[in-house]
């Protein structure tokens, strides 16, 4: 009798394990390429969720222990959402309901202070941004190369999770950013081969982030135009698939055109002469490098410096090797020319205007970051990493300790009272932020007080004015006259500078102008809140407005014939 076949197994530490028999070869070799392709996909899968998950941690810590949220136009984005929702009480303005661009965090308060809060909400926004960010980074580094490339790229991107424009409040922009992230995540493949299910989750993912924000698909179409130019004139073997990669953003390109001439860019209350456009010098174009992403709120989280100057060696040391698929040589010039002739500010529409591109040419520094690098280059990255994410969480304690004496005014304003914020500083020294621009709105949310200061003369913003306000109260210069008018000396030298005038009495003539600020804002408002004032300038605010309340720099003063009742339809 013919005996039968051994079982077929494999030596494992001495042990024979038995495997199922295979009817043929070639279904075994299938078998186990499934196997090792699935195994592989769970390796990269954790890969991206380490990486991530201590990118989201570094960043997102501080959000655990701060009572105030200080991202400087953060509040005032959350007072436009209760605003909308209570608009029978804002007379002044009128709801821009629809969908529409940089709308994705008033929606997302709106929808969700039902059960967060306002200040909740903002925050769990706050902590999604930053997950989109994390993840968003890991993923585009997994698809750039392999694992090692996520954990070396990961480790320099610490402080460009919570950067700077997470910390200005501009988490509409931030949000894009962190999907268009996602978004480059594809561009790889796609240029390698075309797939209609890569292309239709680049079309969804345009389409959430054209709701956060349309410059980031504008800068990936800039992106998308560079890499063609260069696959045209240097590398022709790769025109094909930078065309198919242009190819699947022409939804984004669609987005950004149509948003825009849905909603063209128009202004609802215009300040005779307050329009201008900036532009920035080279010595201001070179710090902002770091100052306008890399590094975070405060001079306490200058550490962020160390990491970016350790990437641009880094990248200087590796320029000869292999550009990284859809960020060449030609892009990032491109980009870098935009951010140095795009104007820094188009007022009153935009603000930090050309600097919005430097998000994605940090990004194209990020991609080139080799899979070898010295390990005493790896601890300084990490030292440096460690230090600016506790430098940063740092920094928003202090501000958050300030904002508490801005906050003790609450309990001595009426409901619904119309208050006016005259602010003489709106950040301290160090500061890379101002905490205090908008930390009026906390008396909007908490109170239901006017919001006078709240973004209402563009487009895109949430809700527009009915009625301007007369020029003295526009948002604009309420934030910018106790400045300039901080004391007589500043107002004159400023009569000098700007409008080459020289008054025979110029200290009583600043006496003068204060009294008639004043005695407007009394037909307006029924309180003020003071900050940071010099002593002789609120001897003469409080002549109009008695103190109330004293906390710090906070001063809370009331007009004394302010009738019971007092509402902000007034």
């Amino acid at each position: 009798m013919r005996s039968a076949a051994p079982p077929v197994g494999s030596l494992n530490g001495g042990v024979v394990i038995d495997v199922a028999p295979m009817s043929t070869v070639s279904e075994a070799t299938g078998a186990w390429g499934s196997l090792e392709t699935w195994s592989a996909k769970t390796s990269r899968f954790r890969v991206v969720l380490w990486v991530g998950s201590i990118l989201w941690l570094f960043a997102a810590w501080p959000l655990f222990v701060l009572k105030n949220l200080p991202h400087q136009d953060l509040s005032a984005h959350i007072a436009a959402s209760y605003v909308v929702d209570h608009i029978a009480q804002y007379p002044q303005y009128v709801a821009t309901h629809g969908l529409r661009t940089n709308s994705a965090l008033t929606l997302f308060v709106s929808a969700t202070a039902p059960v967060f809060g306002y200040m909740g909400a903002a925050r769990v926004l706050l902590m999604g941004v930053l997950a989109a960010t994390a993840f968003g980074y890991a993923c585009l580094l997994l698809s750039l190369g392999g694992p090692k490339r996520v954990w070396l790229g990961g480790l320099f991107a610490v402080p460009f999770v919570n950067h700077w424009y997470v910390s200005m409040g501009m988490l509409n922009f931030s949000l894009s950013f962190g999907l268009c992230l996602f978004i480059l995540s594809h561009q790889r493949a796609l240029r390698e081969r075309w797939s209609y299910h890569r292309a239709l989750g680049v079309a969804v993912l345009s389409v959430i982030a054209w709701i956060a924000h349309s410059f980031p698909l504008l800068v990936l179409l800039v992106m998308a135009s560079g890499e063609c130019i260069h696959a045209y004139f240097r590398d022709k073997s790769s025109l094909a698939g930078a065309v198919r990669w242009g190819i699947a953003l022409v939804p984004a390109g669609l987005l950004v055109v149509l948003g825009s001439l849905l909603a063209p860019v128009h202004e609802y209350a215009r300040i005779p002469g307050s329009g201008r456009t900036t532009w920035e010098n080279a010595g201001e174009l070179i710090l902002g490098m770091f100052r306008h992403f890399a590094v975070g709120p405060t001079f306490l989280s200058g550490a962020a410096i160390m990491t970016g100057v350790a990437l641009l060696l880094v990248v200087f040391v590796h320029r000869k090797d292999d550009c990284p698929t859809g960020f060449s040589g030609t892009t990032l010039a491109l980009l870098a020319l935009c951010y140095a002739f795009v104007p820094f500010a188009i007022i009153p529409v935009w603000s930090y205007f050309g600097t919005r591109f430097l998000p994605f040419i940090w990004l194209g520094l990020l991609v080139r970051v080799p899979n070898q690098l010295p390990h005493r280059l790896l601890s300084f990255v990490s030292c440096a990493a460690v230090a600016s994410s506790l430098g940063t969480g740092a920094g928003f304690l202090s501000m958050d300790h300030r904002l508490n004496d801005f906050r003790s005014g609450l309990p001595h304003v009426e409901t619904g009272a119309n208050v006016l914020p005259v602010l003489f500083s709106v950040k301290d020294s160090g500061d890379f932020i101002e905490p205090f621009m908008h930390a009026w709105a906390l008396y909007t949310i908490e109170r239901g007080t006017s919001a006078d200061m709240v973004w209402a003369s563009r487009s895109v913003d949430a809700e527009h004015y009915v009625t301007a306000p007369p020029p003295r109260f526009h948002h604009d210069a309420i934030a910018n006259r106790p400045r300039s008018m901080y004391s007589a000396n500043v107002w004159c030298s400023n009569l000098v500078q700007y409008a080459n005038t020289v008054l025979e009495n110029c200290p009583q003539a600043w006496e003068a102008e204060w009294h008639s600020y004043l005695n407007d804002a009394s037909k307006r408002y029924s309180y003020v809140l003071v900050w940071d004032a010099p002593e002789p300038t609120l001897a003469i605010i409080t002549q109009h407005f008695p103190v109330i309340h004293r906390q710090g720099k906070l001063t809370v003063g009331k007009l004394e014939r302010a009738f019971a009742g007092t509402s902000v339809s007034q």
